[in-house]
Protein backbone atom coordinates (compact mmCIF):
# COMPACT_ATOMS: atom_id res chain seq x y z
CA UNK A 1 0.00 0.00 0.00
CA UNK A 2 1.84 3.59 -0.77
CA UNK A 3 1.29 6.20 1.72
CA UNK A 4 0.47 9.55 1.55
CA UNK A 5 4.14 10.81 0.32
CA UNK A 6 5.75 8.88 -2.24
CA UNK A 7 9.25 9.30 -2.17
CA UNK A 8 10.41 7.15 -4.93
CA UNK A 9 8.49 6.25 -8.41
CA UNK A 10 10.40 3.18 -10.11
CA UNK A 11 9.92 2.91 -13.57
CA UNK A 12 10.06 0.55 -16.20
CA UNK A 13 9.45 -0.16 -19.56
CA UNK A 14 8.95 -3.86 -20.88
CA UNK A 15 8.86 -4.73 -24.34
CA UNK A 16 8.97 -8.59 -25.28
CA UNK A 17 11.02 -9.25 -21.99
CA UNK A 18 9.30 -12.30 -20.91
CA UNK A 19 12.69 -13.96 -20.21
CA UNK A 20 14.23 -11.77 -17.34
CA UNK A 21 10.81 -9.68 -16.54
CA UNK A 22 9.49 -11.69 -12.64
CA UNK A 23 13.54 -11.59 -11.75
CA UNK A 24 13.68 -8.10 -12.19
CA UNK A 25 10.40 -7.03 -11.06
CA UNK A 26 10.67 -9.57 -8.06
CA UNK A 27 14.06 -7.61 -6.89
CA UNK A 28 11.99 -4.23 -7.11
CA UNK A 29 9.38 -5.08 -4.78
CA UNK A 30 12.20 -7.27 -2.34
CA UNK A 31 13.82 -3.79 -1.64
CA UNK A 32 14.29 -2.62 2.13
CA UNK A 33 12.72 0.51 1.53
CA UNK A 34 9.31 0.29 1.04
CA UNK A 35 7.91 4.02 0.30
CA UNK A 36 7.36 3.53 -3.44
CA UNK A 37 5.24 3.46 -6.07
CA UNK A 38 6.36 1.07 -9.21
CA UNK A 39 5.15 2.14 -12.83
CA UNK A 40 5.13 -0.26 -15.74
CA UNK A 41 5.06 0.89 -18.99
CA UNK A 42 3.76 -2.22 -21.21
CA UNK A 43 5.49 -0.80 -24.60
CA UNK A 44 3.11 -3.01 -27.60
CA UNK A 45 4.81 -6.65 -25.81
CA UNK A 46 3.28 -9.03 -27.97
CA UNK A 47 4.88 -12.18 -25.86
CA UNK A 48 4.03 -13.38 -22.13
CA UNK A 49 5.36 -9.86 -20.80
CA UNK A 50 1.97 -9.03 -20.47
CA UNK A 51 0.24 -11.59 -18.18
CA UNK A 52 3.87 -11.38 -16.03
CA UNK A 53 2.97 -7.82 -15.61
CA UNK A 54 -0.47 -8.32 -14.76
CA UNK A 55 0.07 -11.18 -12.06
CA UNK A 56 2.19 -9.46 -10.16
CA UNK A 57 0.10 -6.17 -10.34
CA UNK A 58 -2.48 -8.43 -8.55
CA UNK A 59 -0.51 -9.13 -5.78
CA UNK A 60 1.14 -5.52 -5.21
CA UNK A 61 -0.25 -2.35 -5.06
CA UNK A 62 2.45 -0.28 -5.44
CA UNK A 63 2.31 -1.37 -9.18
CA UNK A 64 0.73 0.88 -11.50
CA UNK A 65 0.93 0.26 -15.32
CA UNK A 66 0.67 2.06 -18.35
CA UNK A 67 -0.14 0.23 -21.55
CA UNK A 68 0.81 1.40 -24.65
CA UNK A 69 -1.12 0.21 -28.00
CA UNK A 70 1.96 0.03 -30.22
CA UNK A 71 5.39 0.21 -29.93
CA UNK A 72 6.19 3.43 -28.62
CA UNK A 73 10.42 3.39 -27.97
CA UNK A 74 12.11 4.00 -24.58
CA UNK A 75 12.16 6.97 -24.18
CA UNK A 76 8.36 7.84 -25.21
CA UNK A 77 7.70 5.47 -22.95
CA UNK A 78 9.66 6.42 -19.98
CA UNK A 79 8.50 10.10 -20.57
CA UNK A 80 5.04 8.80 -20.11
CA UNK A 81 5.96 7.04 -16.81
CA UNK A 82 7.55 10.03 -15.85
CA UNK A 83 4.44 12.24 -16.28
CA UNK A 84 2.18 9.75 -14.27
CA UNK A 85 4.95 9.53 -11.13
CA UNK A 86 4.41 10.88 -8.07
CA UNK A 87 7.58 10.70 -6.09
CA UNK A 88 10.07 12.82 -5.46
CA UNK A 89 13.24 10.76 -7.16
CA UNK A 90 12.43 8.57 -10.04
CA UNK A 91 14.73 4.99 -9.95
CA UNK A 92 15.08 3.26 -12.87
CA UNK A 93 15.73 -0.23 -13.55
CA UNK A 94 15.74 -2.22 -17.42
CA UNK A 95 13.26 -5.22 -17.49
CA UNK A 96 16.40 -7.95 -17.66
CA UNK A 97 18.57 -5.99 -14.82
CA UNK A 98 18.17 -6.47 -11.42
CA UNK A 99 18.52 -4.61 -8.56
CA UNK A 100 19.99 -5.16 -4.87
CA UNK A 101 17.89 -5.33 -2.07
CA UNK A 102 19.24 -2.34 -0.35
CA UNK A 103 19.59 0.03 -3.76
CA UNK A 104 16.51 2.41 -2.55
CA UNK A 105 17.56 2.61 1.18
CA UNK A 106 21.29 3.34 0.48
CA UNK A 107 20.19 6.23 -2.54
CA UNK A 108 17.76 7.79 -0.65
CA UNK A 109 20.52 7.97 2.28
CA UNK A 110 23.27 9.28 -0.45
CA UNK A 111 20.63 11.86 -1.55
CA UNK A 112 20.01 13.24 2.19
CA UNK A 113 23.91 13.64 2.89
CA UNK A 114 24.56 15.34 -0.52
CA UNK A 115 21.46 17.33 -0.50
CA UNK A 116 22.03 19.86 -3.39
CA UNK A 117 22.59 16.58 -6.00
CA UNK A 118 19.87 15.75 -8.17
CA UNK A 119 21.47 12.70 -10.36
CA UNK A 120 22.95 9.57 -8.25
CA UNK A 121 23.96 6.40 -9.73
CA UNK A 122 25.97 3.29 -8.91
CA UNK A 123 28.58 0.94 -9.56
CA UNK A 124 27.31 -2.64 -10.70
CA UNK A 125 27.83 -6.08 -11.38
CA UNK A 126 27.46 -7.36 -15.07
CA UNK A 127 26.17 -10.30 -15.54
CA UNK A 128 25.41 -12.73 -18.50
CA UNK A 129 22.02 -14.61 -19.61
CA UNK A 130 22.30 -17.01 -16.84
CA UNK A 131 23.26 -14.90 -14.08
CA UNK A 132 26.48 -15.59 -13.42
CA UNK A 133 28.99 -12.14 -12.54
CA UNK A 134 30.88 -11.39 -15.56
CA UNK A 135 33.12 -8.17 -14.18
CA UNK A 136 32.84 -5.91 -11.55
CA UNK A 137 31.97 -2.61 -12.98
CA UNK A 138 33.40 -0.01 -9.90
CA UNK A 139 32.57 4.07 -11.30
CA UNK A 140 34.56 7.05 -9.37
CA UNK A 141 32.28 8.55 -6.38
CA UNK A 142 33.02 12.71 -7.04
CA UNK A 143 31.23 14.70 -9.20
CA UNK A 144 34.28 15.98 -11.41
CA UNK A 145 35.50 13.13 -12.42
CA UNK A 146 31.54 11.94 -13.56
CA UNK A 147 31.52 14.75 -15.22
CA UNK A 148 34.68 14.18 -17.21
CA UNK A 149 33.46 10.45 -18.05
CA UNK A 150 30.63 11.98 -19.58
CA UNK A 151 32.28 14.58 -21.62
CA UNK A 152 34.85 11.80 -22.70
CA UNK A 153 32.50 9.37 -22.98
CA UNK A 154 34.26 7.17 -20.09
CA UNK A 155 32.73 4.17 -18.24
CA UNK A 156 29.92 5.99 -16.70
CA UNK A 157 26.95 4.22 -14.04
CA UNK A 158 23.97 2.32 -16.16
CA UNK A 159 20.87 3.79 -17.10
CA UNK A 160 19.48 0.75 -14.71
CA UNK A 161 21.30 2.39 -11.97
CA UNK A 162 20.17 6.00 -11.94
CA UNK A 163 18.13 7.57 -9.47
CA UNK A 164 17.12 11.65 -10.34
CA UNK A 165 14.87 14.44 -9.48
CA UNK A 166 11.35 13.77 -10.93
CA UNK A 167 11.41 17.57 -10.93
CA UNK A 168 14.43 18.56 -12.95
CA UNK A 169 13.55 16.16 -15.65
CA UNK A 170 10.14 17.23 -16.05
CA UNK A 171 11.76 21.05 -16.17
CA UNK A 172 14.07 19.30 -18.63
CA UNK A 173 11.57 18.29 -20.49
CA UNK A 174 12.16 14.56 -19.80
CA UNK A 175 14.52 11.83 -22.37
CA UNK A 176 14.23 13.07 -25.96
CA UNK A 177 12.80 10.13 -28.61
CA UNK A 178 15.10 12.25 -31.25
CA UNK A 179 18.63 10.79 -29.43
CA UNK A 180 16.98 7.56 -29.18
CA UNK A 181 19.66 5.30 -29.10
CA UNK A 182 21.43 7.45 -26.51
CA UNK A 183 18.43 9.18 -24.23
CA UNK A 184 20.05 8.43 -21.23
CA UNK A 185 23.16 9.87 -21.91
CA UNK A 186 22.04 13.00 -23.77
CA UNK A 187 19.82 13.61 -20.17
CA UNK A 188 22.93 13.23 -17.92
CA UNK A 189 24.67 15.70 -20.03
CA UNK A 190 21.76 18.27 -19.55
CA UNK A 191 21.48 17.28 -16.10
CA UNK A 192 25.34 18.09 -15.48
CA UNK A 193 24.66 21.73 -16.35
CA UNK A 194 22.11 21.82 -13.39
CA UNK A 195 23.44 19.93 -10.49
CA UNK A 196 26.25 18.02 -9.38
CA UNK A 197 26.08 14.11 -9.87
CA UNK A 198 27.36 11.22 -6.88
CA UNK A 199 27.60 7.91 -7.91
CA UNK A 200 27.75 5.12 -4.82
CA UNK A 201 30.64 2.79 -5.36
CA UNK A 202 28.98 -0.36 -3.96
CA UNK A 203 27.42 -2.49 -6.69
CA UNK A 204 23.15 -1.75 -6.01
CA UNK A 205 22.39 -3.60 -9.74
CA UNK A 206 23.16 -5.87 -11.88
CA UNK A 207 23.42 -4.96 -15.33
CA UNK A 208 22.85 -7.84 -17.97
CA UNK A 209 24.49 -8.82 -21.29
CA UNK A 210 22.73 -10.35 -24.04
CA UNK A 211 22.61 -10.84 -28.03
CA UNK A 212 18.77 -9.12 -27.97
CA UNK A 213 19.99 -5.94 -26.41
CA UNK A 214 18.89 -2.44 -28.15
CA UNK A 215 21.95 -0.92 -28.27
CA UNK A 216 23.59 -4.47 -30.11
CA UNK A 217 21.37 -3.34 -32.77
CA UNK A 218 23.03 -1.99 -36.41
CA UNK A 219 26.26 -3.05 -34.78
CA UNK A 220 25.60 -0.31 -32.75
CA UNK A 221 26.44 2.56 -35.48
CA UNK A 222 23.54 4.54 -34.04
CA UNK A 223 24.17 4.35 -30.42
CA UNK A 224 27.61 5.87 -31.31
CA UNK A 225 26.36 8.19 -33.48
CA UNK A 226 22.95 9.42 -31.25
CA UNK A 227 26.02 9.71 -28.53
CA UNK A 228 27.83 11.73 -30.92
CA UNK A 229 24.72 14.18 -31.77
CA UNK A 230 24.23 14.33 -27.57
CA UNK A 231 27.21 15.25 -27.18
CA UNK A 232 27.69 18.08 -29.95
CA UNK A 233 24.28 19.35 -28.41
CA UNK A 234 26.03 19.41 -25.36
CA UNK A 235 28.69 21.80 -26.78
CA UNK A 236 26.14 23.88 -29.13
CA UNK A 237 24.66 24.50 -25.62
CA UNK A 238 28.14 25.88 -24.54
CA UNK A 239 27.71 28.19 -27.33
CA UNK A 240 24.42 28.99 -26.86
CA UNK A 241 23.35 27.60 -30.52
CA UNK A 242 21.54 24.55 -29.96
CA UNK A 243 19.31 23.97 -32.82
CA UNK A 244 15.33 22.97 -32.20
CA UNK A 245 15.18 19.11 -32.04
CA UNK A 246 12.29 19.45 -34.89
CA UNK A 247 14.32 21.61 -36.81
CA UNK A 248 16.22 21.49 -40.50
CA UNK A 249 19.26 22.36 -38.68
CA UNK A 250 19.70 19.63 -36.40
CA UNK A 251 18.74 17.78 -39.23
CA UNK A 252 22.23 18.69 -40.76
CA UNK A 253 23.50 18.32 -37.02
CA UNK A 254 22.47 14.56 -37.77
CA UNK A 255 23.92 14.51 -41.49
CA UNK A 256 27.00 15.77 -40.47
CA UNK A 257 27.38 13.55 -37.28
CA UNK A 258 26.62 10.07 -39.63
CA UNK A 259 29.21 11.27 -42.58
CA UNK A 260 31.95 12.04 -39.68
CA UNK A 261 31.14 8.32 -38.69
CA UNK A 262 31.43 6.60 -42.62
CA UNK A 263 34.50 8.79 -43.48
CA UNK A 264 36.44 7.73 -39.31
CA UNK A 265 36.79 3.89 -39.52
CA UNK A 266 34.69 3.84 -36.91
CA UNK A 267 32.61 0.74 -37.35
CA UNK A 268 35.80 -1.61 -38.04
CA UNK A 269 37.15 0.46 -34.74
CA UNK A 270 33.65 -0.99 -32.94
CA UNK A 271 34.15 -4.38 -34.00
CA UNK A 272 37.76 -3.82 -32.88
CA UNK A 273 36.51 -2.80 -29.24
CA UNK A 274 33.72 -5.43 -28.98
CA UNK A 275 35.48 -8.43 -29.88
CA UNK A 276 38.31 -7.59 -27.36
CA UNK A 277 35.67 -7.04 -24.57
CA UNK A 278 33.87 -10.30 -25.87
CA UNK A 279 37.10 -12.16 -25.26
CA UNK A 280 37.63 -10.43 -21.64
CA UNK A 281 33.96 -10.97 -20.74
CA UNK A 282 34.89 -14.80 -20.18
CA UNK A 283 35.21 -16.39 -17.01
CA UNK A 284 37.69 -18.25 -18.12
CA UNK A 285 40.54 -16.97 -20.97
CA UNK A 286 43.78 -19.56 -21.51
CA UNK A 287 47.25 -18.13 -22.01
CA UNK A 288 46.77 -19.00 -25.39
CA UNK A 289 43.58 -17.27 -25.48
CA UNK A 290 45.24 -14.28 -23.81
CA UNK A 291 48.12 -14.47 -26.28
CA UNK A 292 45.99 -14.48 -29.08
CA UNK A 293 44.59 -11.35 -28.37
CA UNK A 294 47.63 -9.27 -27.69
CA UNK A 295 48.36 -10.79 -31.31
CA UNK A 296 44.83 -9.13 -32.53
CA UNK A 297 45.39 -6.00 -30.68
CA UNK A 298 49.17 -6.13 -32.15
CA UNK A 299 47.98 -5.61 -35.37
CA UNK A 300 45.80 -3.06 -34.94
CA UNK A 301 48.13 -0.33 -34.19
CA UNK A 302 45.64 2.74 -35.36
CA UNK A 303 42.98 1.21 -33.38
CA UNK A 304 45.14 0.43 -29.61
CA UNK A 305 46.30 4.29 -30.45
CA UNK A 306 43.18 5.71 -30.47
CA UNK A 307 41.54 3.27 -27.71
CA UNK A 308 44.51 4.42 -25.62
CA UNK A 309 44.10 7.82 -26.10
CA UNK A 310 39.96 7.56 -26.27
CA UNK A 311 38.83 10.62 -23.91
CA UNK A 312 41.25 13.43 -26.27
CA UNK A 313 40.04 11.53 -29.14
CA UNK A 314 36.06 11.93 -28.14
CA UNK A 315 36.70 15.79 -27.24
CA UNK A 316 38.63 16.40 -30.56
CA UNK A 317 35.58 14.27 -32.42
CA UNK A 318 32.71 16.30 -31.12
CA UNK A 319 34.69 19.95 -30.97
CA UNK A 320 35.37 18.94 -35.01
CA UNK A 321 32.17 18.16 -35.51
CA UNK A 322 30.77 21.38 -33.91
CA UNK A 323 32.84 23.30 -35.80
CA UNK A 324 31.58 21.81 -39.26
CA UNK A 325 27.82 22.07 -38.15
CA UNK A 326 28.98 26.01 -37.23
CA UNK A 327 30.21 26.16 -40.77
CA UNK A 328 27.48 24.63 -42.73
CA UNK A 329 24.89 27.05 -41.14
CA UNK A 330 27.07 29.97 -41.32
CA UNK A 331 27.46 29.28 -45.12
CA UNK A 332 24.00 28.55 -45.80
CA UNK A 333 23.08 32.16 -44.11
CA UNK A 334 20.84 30.19 -41.51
Amino acid sequence: MLLKNTEISVIMSVYNSETWLKESIQSVLDQTFKNFEFIIINDGSNDRSSQIIENFKKKDSRIRVINNNENIGLANSLNKGILASKGNWIARIDADDICYKSRFKDLISLSKTFHNTLLFGSSHNEINEKGEILRHCIYPSKSKRLKFRLITKGGFFSHSSAFYSRKLVEDLGGYRPQIHRAEDYDLWLRISEKTQIICATKPLVSVRQHNSQISKENGMKRQIVDSNVALVLFFLRKLKIEPKLESENFNKLMKTVDNDFDKSSSLEYLIFIDFIKSKLRKTELSARGLLTLLFYILKQPKFTIRWTLRPLYEIYTSLKITGKYISAIKNQGV
